[in-house]
């Protein structure tokens, strides 16, 4: 088994079960959204539970060869975690599933089953996660992945720059609109009354102006007009 377990064949295989089952999940979502139903087609729910059973079998050898201690303490213990978390929470839809809708006869579509749905939609939205276990296979993945996160830091000081020019903007704005609205006649104003109080009407309208001008959410000549 540890053979089996050690060679890179073995990874292969579950490198392409991860991609091919990612793959299913945008078929399955396609095909529903076609066919506009909500319920998951009975094969593609047989394909996602001979999924789960692959990946079960993954884990317990993985499990099996390492041992408990070191599968779960040992250098790769936070991808182990994370499997494990997987697989239980797909085994765990697998089973509410079985008991719900085979033994108890609820339905996805109906109000007053909502524990039963909350489960079993966030347990399929998970499953999407299991495509993060393929950095586990690729080095070079890995380390892209960690500059991108490392990166985040600086992204995140320039994002809070941004915001504070957009904030002090956006309080002169709103205090000129104001000022206007409230300080001058309304025949002054030549119908510009609604879209100052559209664009400019408080201060988080002011902010959120601003930052759709910014990313082409909206046309620059368009919120200056009214000013």
């Amino acid at each position: 088994v540890e053979k089996i377990v050690s060679n890179r064949v073995f990874d292969g295989f579950f490198v392409f079960a991860i991609a091919s089952n990612t793959m299913l999940f945008g078929v399955e979502a396609q095909y529903m959204a076609s066919a506009r139903v909500s319920d998951v087609p009975v094969g593609f729910a047989i394909v996602s539970e001979i999924y789960t059973f692959v990946f079960l079998v993954e884990l317990l050898l993985r499990l099996y060869v390492a041992g408990f201690c070191e599968y779960f303490c040992g250098a790769d213990a936070a991808w182990s975690i994370f499997d494990t978390f997987l697989v239980g929470l797909s085994m765990g839809e697998w089973f509410v599933t079985l008991i719900g809708t085979h033994l108890l006869g609820l339905q996805m579509d109906s109000s007053q089953n909502l524990t039963y749905i909350r489960f079993i939609r966030i347990a399929r939205m998970a499953r999407t996660l299991r495509i993060i276990r393929l950095f586990s296979f690729f080095r070079s993945l890995r380390l892209l992945v960690l500059s991108v996160l490392h990166a985040l830091k600086s992204l995140f000081w320039t994002v809070m720059v941004l915001f504070m020019i957009l904030y002090l903007a956006g309080v002169l704005f709103t205090q000129a609109a104001v000022q206007h609205l409230f300080g001058v006649e309304e025949v002054e104003l030549f119908g510009w009354a609604p879209l100052l109080e559209k664009y400019y009407g408080s201060l988080t309208r002011s902010v959120y102006t601003l930052f759709k001008a910014l990313t082409n959410g909206v046309s620059w000549e368009e919120v200056v007009e009214p000013l």
